[in-house]
């Protein structure tokens, strides 16, 4: 029996999902429990549709994240934390807050998770790490964080009222 899922169930799929399993598992405990209806052809005709245009806009996505990667070589990528007089920051950037920054810069959609290597930067200065995009591929880039100078709190530079 097909069944179309009203709620997440753990080991069957997410809301929204068509499966199939055997009927006494659905009248007797998907149905009463409103964790599943019965599909209709109507809905099984919806469920192929979306699935469609899933698998269009994750073509777009390839191809967007492809002639990204192909833009890639040679980027230096910016990120800006607080730092001592030594050049070692208060707190590590994270990998993650680089891969953010590179799907800000070029305007990917926020479901692309990028994987950046090392995972932490801990000085101030230029670092080179390895992007691992969805497709497992490969790319390198240039990191440079930079310290956030503290606004100097000295006399203004414009005129002043007395």
């Amino acid at each position: 029996m097909k069944i179309i899922l009203l709620q997440t169930v753990p080991g069957r799929g997410p809301r929204g999902t068509v499966i199939e399993v055997h009927e006494a598992f659905a009248r007797n405990y998907l149905i009463p429990k409103r964790l599943g209806r019965p599909a209709t052809t109507t809905d099984l005709a919806q469920a192929n549709q979306k699935k469609e245009a899933e698998l269009l806009a994750r073509q777009g996505l390839v191809r967007l994240v492809s002639q990204v990667k192909q833009r890639m070589p040679g980027t230096q990528i910016q990120v800006r934390s607080k730092a001592n007089h030594q050049g070692r920051l208060f707190a590590t950037v994270k990998g993650a807050e680089v891969g953010g920054r590179i799907v800000q810069l070029y305007r990917l959609p926020s479901t692309v998770h990028l994987t950046v290597s090392p995972s932490h930067f801990k000085t101030v200065g230029l670092h080179q790490a390895q992007v691992t995009w969805p497709d497992r591929t490969k790319s390198s880039v240039t990191v440079e964080i930079q310290d956030v100078k503290k606004p100097t709190s000295g006399p203004s530079t414009g005129t002043s009222a007395v």
